[in-house]
């Protein structure tokens, strides 16, 4: 009989809380900057769709830590899209699916970008051996 393999959750919860902070972390930066005067209002949805895409990006690095594979920072990436999508939906009174969209693709491209990173890494490289030389 084989056995099932079941999908780790704890890498994915790890991926979920960390794209989660640092969403909401860059999220207050831009707030800040905005309210300061330092970013003009006209570049605040363009700086919010980079934050979810850095916040996706990082948990979907969070991830794929120690593992090889590329369906965990996608599934880190989903799991991000699904919570922000989520929340904006039950906070809103009118959803906004042009909204969803636009964070389904930032974070998408986050997850990529990452798996692209993952899988790019090697392995530990081979020892060199000194090239033994003749003595005169």
């Amino acid at each position: 009989m084989e056995k099932e393999k079941r999908l780790p959750l704890r890498p994915i919860a790890l991926s979920l809380a960390t794209a989660m902070g640092v969403y909401l972390a860059l999220l207050t930066l831009a707030a800040y900057l905005t309210v300061s005067g330092r970013l003009d209002e006209a570049r605040v949805g363009q700086t919010v769709w980079s934050c979810a895409c850095l916040a996706a990006f990082g948990g979907a690095m969070m991830a794929s830590r120690g593992k090889r594979g590329a369906v965990l920072p996608l599934l880190g990436a989903a799991a991000f899209w699904v919570c922000v999508s989520l929340v904006g939906l039950l906070a809103s009174d009118v959803p906004d699916l042009n909204g969803m969209l636009k964070l389904l693709t930032a974070s998408a491209f986050g997850g990529l970008l990452a798996v692209g990173l993952v899988r790019q890494r090697k392995g530990k490289r081979a020892k060199r051996h000194k090239t033994h030389r003749s003595r005169r």
